[in-house]
């Protein structure tokens, strides 16, 4: 099996529930090297046709599908961070930060410990793979896409939307969504309650 490593750069968006704070990455290819320090809204990110998008819209895209899965009384999303790989490998530079400091929508409480996987194929064939940990979904199933909640489903498309910036580690766009996972992480688990 090929080593996919992550970048050429990637989006951290860090969310806090219930105290604990949680981490989704996501890669991007831009359209130029930022400066330290640069404001996402002066950063292009290339899409899958190859045009360049504002990199705070895409967030701020995302985030209007992610945050109704989430608790509006238990999970903030607080900021997003750049960072820049270096070719075929694990050491990453920073490149900057956004603030974004919005609740989840969802009027549900979180479900703890929880964990939900979108896996996608991607363009070359591989598998992409997006977490969201304790969402406000009791959901305990590998739900295939076509089944899938509402607001499973936008965040879904969203990934997968033409004008998405998202990249899977083999630097290709995730195409299809095949399944959505819910289910609890053992890791976290142990880490909330131990």
């Amino acid at each position: 099996m090929a080593l996919n490593y992550p970048g050429p750069y990637e989006v951290r968006l860090f969310m806090t529930t219930d105290s604990l704070v949680h981490q989704m990455r996501l890669n991007v290819a831009l359209s130029a090297d930022p400066d330290i320090g640069e404001t996402f809204d002066n950063i292009l990110a290339y899409d899958r046709v190859a045009t360049p998008r504002v990199l705070e819209s895409q967030i701020d895209s995302l985030l209007a599908v992610l945050r109704p899965q989430f608790s509006a009384a238990d999970t903030t999303f607080d900021y997003a961070e750049l960072w820049k790989y270096e070719d075929l490998s694990f050491d990453a530079e920073y490149r900057g930060s956004h603030t974004i400091a919005l609740a989840g929508t969802s009027g549900s409480s979180h479900e703890p410990a929880s964990q939900l996987i979108f896996t996608f194929r991607t363009g070359e064939g591989g598998i992409m793979r997006v977490n969201c940990m304790e969402h406000a979904s009791v959901n305990n199933a590998r739900v295939p896409y076509a089944s899938l909640g509402a607001v499973a489903k936008a965040i879904a498309d969203e990934i997968t939307d033409d004008e998405s910036v998202w990249l899977a580690r083999d630097t290709s766009f995730p195409k299809i969504c095949i399944a959505g996972s819910f289910g609890q992480n053992e890791a976290l688990f142990r880490r909330r309650f131990r």
